[in-house]
């Protein structure tokens, strides 16, 4: 990429009108702006940053005097919308903004480091002092991020929104083994490589900013509790009915007739009326406790921009018809 800047004191006062429409149409703002830009008491500016080097180039050949292009660089994204909330993007100083070029800045960004010289009065070096501080490299970062599995986590949630005509949707897909995050997905997404048009929603990146109701994923939780603490075995019958059971005056249903099942059972049948009962084998803050340790109610801890905290409240203010419905999400 190409940056357009001037120095200003170098800059006709009398511009010629034609060579600063010409500059203005190749650099896309209007000419008034670009005569501001030039002709001020600044001793630098710049005129316009990462533009193609085609523009750069024809810039250059216009010949304005105090008008000059040089080289940078801007981040490309490879795998564009589809790593787009994960990896996230930078600005024009290449200063993370989003995702994780933000959240990990401060191991990406390195160090400039400075040299103290003395220098002739034409601007060459003749004497470099030994209180020079050395530029530093900053560190790579690898993220667990699977690309085969992204790429498909994307394709399902896009046709899971075409299909039910969902504004928005999330999808994660995580290593049991280890934690790892093989795939974390939103949409709407957005191209990092093109952000002219980017809106808010885009950039919403909804797995860390939104508080979502946990399901049937509680129910191995509550379940697990109750073993550890010797309060059933897996071998334990527990009795639930025709599919519909009155408990503190709410109804609590399952999908199908189950009688009675083994405790093992009640998470294979994922069954609301077994767990309802096996958190009346718990107290509230024993529920409280594991929610707690488990990182229920709690920013994940994985330095992500934007991550906010669940929502658990005390277990003195739970009723028993909500301590239920914790048991099995």
């Amino acid at each position: 990429m190409r940056t357009v800047w001037a120095v200003p004191s170098e800059v006709a006062p009398n511009l010629s009108e034609t060579d600063l429409k010409k500059a203005a149409d190749l650099l896309d703002m209007p000419a008034e702006k670009l005569r501001g830009k030039l002709l001020n008491d600044r001793r630098f500016t710049y005129i316009k940053r990462q533009v193609s080097p085609e523009i750069g180039r024809q810039i250059e050949a216009l010949g304005i005097p105090g008008v000059y292009e040089s080289q940078e660089y801007k981040r490309f994204y490879p795998e564009g919308e589809f790593t787009a909330h994960v990896v996230g993007f930078t600005n024009v100083e290449d200063k993370g903004q989003e995702g994780m070029e933000l959240g990990a800045e401060s191991l990406l960004e390195g160090n400039g480091g400075t040299r103290h010289v003395v220098r002739d009065r034409i601007g060459h070096t003749i004497e470099e002092l030994d209180d020079s501080n050395p530029a530093h490299n900053g560190k790579d970062v690898k993220l667990t991020i699977d690309t085969r599995i992204q790429y498909i986590a994307q394709l399902a949630l896009q046709h899971t929104l075409e299909r039910t005509g969902a504004m928005a949707g999330t999808a994660v897909v995580i290593d049991v083994e280890n934690g790892d995050v093989l795939a974390l997905a939103n949409l709407p997404t957005f191209d990092p490589n093109d952000r002219v048009h980017l809106t808010g929603e885009q950039l919403r990146n909804r797995v860390f900013t939104d508080v979502f109701e946990p399901g049937s994923i509680l129910k191995p939780f509550t379940m697990a509790l109750a073993l550890n603490l010797h309060r059933l075995t897996p071998d334990t019958l527990i009795d639930t009915g025709p599919g519909r059971y009155t408990f503190e005056g709410s109804t609590i249903t399952d999908d199908s007739a189950n009688g009675v099942l083994s405790a093992a059972a009640v998470i294979q049948k994922s069954s609301n009326i077994g767990m309802t009962k096996v958190s009346t084998m718990l107290r509230a803050e024993e529920m409280w406790k594991m929610f707690t340790e488990v990182g229920l109610g709690q920013p994940p801890r994985i330095g992500f921009p934007g991550a906010v905290s669940g929502r658990l409240r005390p277990y003195r203010s739970w009723r028993p018809i909500e301590q239920a419905t914790m048991a099995y999400g």
